[in-house]
């Protein structure tokens, strides 16, 4: 049984491809019991969490002799999900995008509702979303950093989703400071609450799902 100790960036998934296993593997597995039960997700692990990974298991194959055989280890994609609001908060439906990881470049439209899916290698770590010119309107450039969300019971992972949602423009330092709190009363006013700042129950499960996790 190997240990791996979380580094930024990490999630279940590149953790258990780099070791050769899908993730439910070893997400599953009963040494990360305890952590299943402080995370609760796969993809939002804080550096520093152990995760237990079992060893592999040889698979013998019954092959001809004397004949070439091709052998495909099966992979399992992750998959990158971005929806494009604009500054009134509605979707961009329809928006061609260029989204380039590592080397590899996609191209693609918005659906409807401002979404755009895009499957990614597990181990992905960064990738540029461009939103070409339209109109008077100039290029848009988005660096993504794949894999780094903390868990919305960290206050730094609710920094991140107000920035991502356009709410905060502060650092992630893990503070409810005066740009932070303000960031939570927008949020609070927006959605009905009490425009408190502080960070109650209700203002971290409206910010869960509007982030989507």
């Amino acid at each position: 049984m190997a240990k791996h100790v979380v580094r930024a960036g990490d999630c279940i998934e590149s953790i258990a491809d780099a070791h050769g296993f899908y993730w439910e593997v070893v997400w599953n597995h009963p040494d990360n019991a305890a952590l299943r039960k402080l995370r609760g997700d796969p993809v939002t692990l804080v550096p520093g969490d152990e995760v237990f990974v079992p060893p592999l298991r040889a698979k013998a194959v019954e092959c001809a002799t004397e004949a070439r055989h091709t052998f495909r280890r099966k992979g399992v994609p992750s998959k990158l999900r971005v929806q494009l609001l604009d500054l009134a908060g509605r979707p961009r439906g329809g928006v061609d995008y260029a989204l380039t990881i590592e080397s590899d470049e996609r191209t693609g439209s918005t659906d409807g509702d401002g979404w755009m899916d895009e499957w990614l290698p597990p181990r992905a770590r960064k990738a540029t979303l461009k939103i070409p010119p339209r109109g008077d309107e100039p290029e848009e450039t988005y660096e993504l950093e794949i894999g780094h969300l903390r868990p919305a019971d960290d206050l730094e992972g609710i920094q991140a989703r107000l920035r991502n949602l356009g709410w905060y423009e502060g650092p992630l330092n893990g503070e409810l400071d005066g740009p932070t709190a303000e960031a939570l009363q927008a949020v609070q006013a927006a959605e009905g609450l009490v425009p408190t700042g502080e960070l109650d129950d209700d203002t971290r499960s409206r910010l869960r799902d509007a982030y989507g996790g």
